[in-house]
């Protein structure tokens, strides 16, 4: 695929209005990582898939982390990082293109930092990366992390692109690295089958996939407030969970985050009720916390046993 046949959303860059906008709806090459798992069965991208279908269903803003040191510090020293690199590579890099959507799956849209090469027989895209100095050994002796190299390839899928460049700056030295990267087929079979799966299964027919361990806030800014009176009948299956849940808060905090898990899925299975009940006669509450730390008066909703119904399931 040659730049004219790009199908270029807009040409603002990421953050501005106009981009948030050509954006909505779609998947992000970051976002592609969520959906994604690594060797040992854990989550390649930051963000849950529960999380993700929160913001493409349009039930909730996804948290803004434009304030975000590391990511302000990012913004800043892209542009700067890939002068850099243009006057070390002996190529021609050129501008970001735009937000390009994928052609074969609609629903992604990347955003390159940059272009080199697209005068030769090998073009590519280009990443820039500020990591922090402890993680700089990890880039020198594993190579491209696996959220990184999920992003490279969704984007040189999307421009059709043979290779990417990542291109990292070490905050403790004054050198950049630079690690090239070509375009993998499996990877690319692996991404389309898990993006097609979670439109098909979650986005399109309107079902949250299940919850995990770092849910709960998710679920908080989905539920920020119960609906009082209704009770929500909840499914024999929960006699489990919440059995699970009484043994966790037995045990020490290790056991905290999977405590938060079972509390995402009850509240995402309540749906704003106050009350909930299991067929084993468990009803649940979902209460109001005050956080006191905080400027500004918030609150914190999260379910809590209030006691166990008398004569029912035995």
């Amino acid at each position: 695929m040659n730049e004219r046949q790009w199908k270029v959303l807009t040409t603002a860059r990421p953050g501005e209005p106009e981009w948030h906008a050509a954006h909505k709806g779609k998947l992000g090459s970051r976002d592609v990582a969520s959906l994604l798992r690594d060797a040992d069965g854990k989550r390649i991208g930051r963000r849950s898939p529960a999380d993700l279908w929160m913001t493409l269903t349009e039930k909730s803003k996804p948290e803004d982390i434009s304030k975000d040191p590391a990511v302000m510090r990012g913004i800043a020293l892209e542009p700067v990082l890939l002068e850099l690199y243009a006057r070390e590579c002996g190529e021609t890099v050129t501008p970001y293109p735009g937000l390009i959507e994928n052609p074969d799956l609609p629903c992604v849209a990347v955003s390159a930092d940059a272009l080199v090469g697209m005068d030769t027989a090998r073009p590519g895209a280009v990443e820039g990366k500020t990591i922090n100095p402890r993680y700089r050994s990890q880039w020198e002796t594993e190579g491209v992390p696996d959220l990184a190299r999920v992003q490279g390839e969704t984007i040189m899928w999307t421009l059709g692109l043979p290779r990417c460049v990542f291109v990292a700056y070490g905050l403790d030295r004054d050198e950049i690295l630079s690690i090239e990267h070509d375009a993998n087929p499996d990877a690319r079979q692996m991404i389309g089958e898990a993006v097609t799966e979670f439109f098909e299964k979650y986005v399109k027919r309107d079902i949250c996939p299940p919850a995990e361990v770092d849910d709960l806030a998710v679920f908080k800014r989905l539920y920020p407030s119960h609906v009082p009176g209704p009770v929500h009948q909840l499914s024999a299956n929960w006699e489990i969970e919440l059995a699970r849940k009484f043994e966790l808060a037995k045990i020490a905090t290790s056991a905290e985050k999977e405590i938060e898990a079972i509390n995402a899925r009850i509240l995402e299975e309540m749906k704003g009720a106050e009350y909930a009940q299991t067929p084993g006669g468990i009803v649940i509450r979902a209460r109001v916390e005050p956080r006191h730390y905080e400027a500004k008066p918030a609150h914190t909703i999260y379910p809590r046993v209030i006691r166990k119904v008398k004569g029912v399931g035995g």
